[in-house]
């Protein structure tokens, strides 16, 4: 009976002190095994004979409630039916722009010759928030900045004038379907509201992909945040340059007037107009 007694222990021991090729016994497997498909398998459970399922229609993940058109798609509550139709004639207006021949190409036999003016631009009757959903601080306007100058100044350049070296490259070799994108400091941008301009970077325009994909909500209203800024450093008055600041400011072409820079100047951070004559003199002198 005392030797019986010691066999389980026994055994126990043995066991665990053992290595094998056989998976191990459990007597309560607690869902340590269990059968479930991998990716692309068929499962004929169900109808269609797929082992991988779609979501059930109507459910949202957690985290991705958009619950708040402003903050999401950039339109004030109850304007999701005129933002679709916006959405759809900007759609079929960038079909019909990349149909037309590309300057100098032939239109097809049979086929009237595209019109020389671009196509009227699609009605918009869409709610735009004008305000930020978010706060307007330093730090939101220098992520924008970063994002600015990831995302948007290959084509519309550091400073928002269409400039960029995607652009440049574009011209440099006459790339004849290259649409040179829009001057940031337009009248017709600079008049669009906020949420207009967040839709554009969402969806695009024209040939302008979506950065949906790429870019955070959050990133987006910043990068709108500093597209503002850059609008204002083309329209900005004397008097709304603070007082330390403005004898810092460079300018080009003319002096700056009482109703700001002309369209074609910009005012940008440096040294006075005095010290740099100073060195232009002093180079002249130089070179002399």
């Amino acid at each position: 009976l005392g030797l019986l007694a010691l066999f389980l222990p026994a055994l126990i021991i043995i066991k665990r002190n053992t290595t094998t090729q056989q998976p191990a016994f459990h007597i309560i497997p607690d869902m340590d095994y269990q059968p479930y498909d991998k990716a692309q398998q068929v499962n004929t459970f169900f109808a269609d004979g797929r082992a991988m399922r779609p979501q059930v229609p109507g459910t949202i993940a957690r985290g991705d409630l958009e619950d708040d058109s402003r903050y999401f798609k950039g339109i004030e509550p109850g304007g999701e039916e005129e933002l679709a139709q916006f959405l759809n004639a900007s759609f079929q207006q960038g079909s019909a722009e990349g149909e037309q021949p590309a300057e100098g190409e032939q239109p097809a036999e049979g086929e009237a010759p595209a019109a020389g003016a671009a196509p009227a631009e699609p009605v918009d009757n869409t709610p735009w928030v004008s305000e930020f959903p978010i706060e307007v601080n330093e730090a939101n306007m220098l992520r924008g900045q970063a994002r600015f100058r990831i995302y948007c100044s290959a084509c519309h350049g550091l400073s928002g004038e269409g400039d960029g070296l995607v652009t440049q490259r574009a011209q440099a070799i006459g790339a004849s379907t290259w649409v040179t994108p829009v001057q940031l400091s337009n009248e017709n941008v600079i008049t669009q509201p906020v949420g207009k301009i967040f839709n554009t970077i969402t969806h695009g325009i024209r040939k302008m992909p979506g950065y949906a994909s790429q870019i955070p909500v959050a990133d987006r209203w910043a990068i709108v945040m500093y597209v503002r800024a850059l609008q204002k450093s083309r329209t900005a008055t004397k008097e709304e340059i603070p007082e330390d600041q403005l004898g810092s400011m460079t300018k080009f072409d003319t002096p700056l007037t009482e109703e700001g820079p002309a369209p074609d100047e910009t005012l940008v951070p440096g040294e006075p107009e005095s010290e740099i004559e100073s060195n232009t003199n002093a180079e002249d002198t130089q070179a002399q």
